[in-house]
């Protein structure tokens, strides 16, 4: 039934582009309709014979109409790149629909390759995103794009393409390639990260690696520029900074973590985790207020030592590594856990884009091109989700830390130029690293806080037993994440030209040449 669908959409298509033919005087009509009835006919009669074998009236009826239908649209295909190659005018929309549908076979084909099921959904965006990579909704909308002049000369483009300028379909759709791609890693990530066992998988750290480095290739270009104006090696060092800040995120010494099959199983490790933080505070207590007491008198000697041996006894029939509850998955898959660490990462980085600039581009490979910025930070999120029992720390906070650490070295990296250029003030430099560390700064902590609040709320217990408001030690961190967000904002609006140019990655000192 899905082939059939399909293939009437195709029959209607191909029936616009017959009727083109008829239009123009391609060929003659009686040849026209002669072709393509004969066409038909002796696809249908192929697939009756061939089909005879199977004994079911239906299904050799469905084969009949599937593959008559395939034969109008290559006759239809046929005419239209014989109008093309013979220098014939045509409808310039006629190129990109014709493109994109093939276009989309290829998405459909790698979408179902990667994810290893099929899903009609997956067909309807792979042949949205493939309309919307061949063209605008206002280049199809365009006043003409659907009608021909004599004198119709195909659209030019630079050469060599220059991202940020009209390109043309070809360019366009050897640039989708790239584009599907990256795509087709993400939805292998999405199908290996079912599981648990993901996480210690070489290649699912391979992949998340390569779209990482992708993300962080070359730095962005200053809106209305077509040049970016560094040379080749400063294109590539950010991409392999964020190899290695991440490899090392990954590798470091980490405990053994109990993994919770399911959350029934992280909530008694959680609750179990909270029972030895209790008796801890209270062995603290003992000790602290003891003292004081003993020399009131308000307890004996052998009091204190009974409370005492209580607790140790407590202590020691409660398992050793507790802790590690908080550096465990808390029962979700990897992909799970990573989507919601690259959204929440997104909210927290989203203000940051009134000093970068919203994306901008003249067609979907452009403007996706220039988005990278929104995404690059959040894609250390992804990874502190995804592989979180493999993060450096055993607390989420902690391991929050490690991530702005790694996270830190790869966006500084970006600016390395700006840094050194003598030509720029220091007082500008310092502006630059503020609002860099302060974005990364407060994503990263954020993210950790957020983690803390996620671990307790699947386990079924309130945040405040392990951040109590009450408690200076508990409010320091969304304290110093308060007093980064807010310098960050000082620093920001401080910012002058060259900041702004610098931050956008334009030239430091100049506008970039045309």
């Amino acid at each position: 039934m899905d082939a059939l669908l399909v293939t009437l959409i195709g029959v209607l298509v191909a029936s616009g582009m017959l009727t083109w033919s008829f239009i123009h005087g391609q060929v003659p009509p009686q040849t026209l309709v002669v072709g393509t009835v004969t066409a038909a006919l002796a696809a249908a009669g192929s697939a009756v014979a061939f089909g005879g074998d199977l004994g079911i009236p239906v299904l050799i009826a469905r084969m009949a109409g599937v593959t008559a239908g395939v034969a109008v649209g290559a006759l239809a295909l046929a005419l239209w790149v014989r109008a093309l190659m013979s220098g014939g005018y045509y409808p310039p929309d006629s190129v990109r629909l014709v493109l994109a549908l093939c276009w989309s076979l290829i998405a459909i084909s790698g979408a179902a390759v990667a994810t290893r099921s099929w899903s009609r959904t997956a067909i309807v965006v792979a042949v949205l995103g493939s309309l919307l990579l061949l063209g605008w909704p206002t280049e199809w909308l365009d006043t003409g794009s659907w009608s021909v002049q004599p004198d119709q000369q195909p659209p030019k483009s630079p050469l060599p393409p220059v991202l940020g300028q009209p390109l043309n379909e070809v360019t366009r759709g050897v640039l989708g390639l790239l584009l599907l791609t990256f795509v087709l890693f993400v939805l292998r990530l999405r199908r290996l990260g079912s599981e648990l066992s993901a996480m210690a998988d070489p290649a699912v750290q391979a992949t998340v690696l390569v779209c990482l480095m992708v993300l962080y290739l070359t730095p962005r270009a200053e809106a209305g520029s077509s040049v970016i104006d560094l040379p080749l090696p400063s294109l590539a060092i950010t991409s392999l900074v964020a190899w290695a800040a991440a490899g090392w995120l990954l590798s470091g010494p980490r405990p053994e973590i109990p993994e919770p099959a399911s959350r029934l199983e992280h909530r008694e490790l959680i609750r179990q985790a909270l029972h030895r933080r209790l008796l801890h505070v209270s062995e603290q207590e003992l000790y602290r207020l003891g003292r004081s007491r003993l020399g009131t008198g308000e307890i004996t000697m052998e009091d204190f030592e009974q409370q005492r041996l209580v607790l140790d006894e407590a202590l020691t029939r409660d398992p050793p590594h507790t802790e590690t509850a908080f550096a465990s998955s808390a029962g979700c898959s990897p992909w799970h856990n990573g989507l919601a660490a690259f959204v929440v990462s997104v909210l927290l980085s989203m203000p940051f884009a009134l000093i970068y600039g919203w994306p901008s581009g003249v067609e979907l490979t452009s403007w996706v091109f220039d988005s990278r910025f929104l995404v690059a930070l959040s894609a250390f999120g992804f990874v502190y989700g995804y592989f979180y029992p493999r993060i450096r720390g055993t607390q989420p906070v902690t391991k929050a830390l490690y991530l702005m650490s790694a996270a830190l070295v790869t966006e500084l990296s970006a600016y390395i130029p700006a840094l050194v250029d003598p030509d720029i003030g220091g007082w500008d430099k310092l502006q630059v690293l503020a609002i860099v560390v302060g974005q990364v700064a407060l994503v990263s902590i954020g993210l950790g806080l957020y983690w803390e609040w996620r671990i307790m709320y699947v386990a079924g217990e309130p945040w405040a037993r392990v951040r109590n408001i009450r408690s200076v030690r508990s409010l320091a961190t969304p304290v110093v994440a308060v007093v980064i967000a807010a310098g960050t904002a000082a620093a920001t609006s401080a910012a002058g030209n060259t900041v702004d140019r610098i931050l956008k990655g334009g030239s430091s000192t100049s506008q970039s040449p045309p």
